[in-house]
């Protein structure tokens, strides 16, 4: 069964024009959001370190794994 809740009739109505993301901020311009969101992405993919890399950066691991590589093939 399928509740809906007043925000949910009211979002799907389109009167949604105050919702904003939590933390979020106006950043003047377009040029200025564009590059704070490519400096969050190049963190996010090449800096941060994953969990699913052993806690290593992309960048590490992608080091690690190719210098693996080239020791079994020499």
């Amino acid at each position: 069964m399928d509740f809906d809740t007043p925000r949910d009739i009211s979002w799907r109505a389109g009167d949604h024009a105050g919702e904003t993301l939590q933390g979020t901020h106006d950043y003047g311009d377009a040029d200025t959001c564009r590059r704070t969101v490519f400096a969050w992405l190049t963190r996010y993919n090449i800096r941060r370190r994953h969990s699913a890399n052993n806690h290593l950066s992309p960048n590490a691991y992608e080091h690690r794994h190719r210098t693996a590589k080239l020791t079994l093939a020499a």
